[in-house]
């Protein structure tokens, strides 16, 4: 069985980035060819999962970078919370779920007592 290698197009599928970033992290030195000086340039399997995880790492970060500016100027700023916001936030105690009415409850099966759907 050989080694699994791959090459600049195939990390550019894998994780979704551009040809330019892929080059410009090999110029870097952050993506290091097992083929230095050779065509086409080949990266080990190590090599491929060491970058793969630096990448989800930086995206992580930026997207927390994201929500919490989006949080600083304001877009989540809606004291009602969404059917989400409950589901997600319900579990970690974040929003207080009124407890179901009884009353309401029992006025609407004596509306629908009578009626079936047909």
């Amino acid at each position: 069985m050989g080694i699994e290698n791959y090459t600049i197009q195939d990390i550019c599928n894998k994780l979704n980035l551009s040809k330019s970033h892929v080059q410009r992290l090999i110029r870097e030195g952050q993506l290091k060819p097992s083929n230095p000086g050779q065509r086409p340039v080949r990266f080990s399997h190590e090599e491929f999962k060491r970058v793969s995880e630096e990448v989800r790492v930086q995206r992580l970060d930026s997207l927390k970078k994201m929500a919490e500016a989006s949080e600083e100027i304001g877009l989540y700023d809606d004291v009602t919370p969404t059917t989400t916001d409950l589901k997600l936030g319900v579990a970690k105690g974040k929003f207080d779920v009124p407890e179901p009415d009884d009353a309401l409850d029992e006025t609407l099966a004596e509306l629908f007592k009578g009626k079936q759907h047909k």
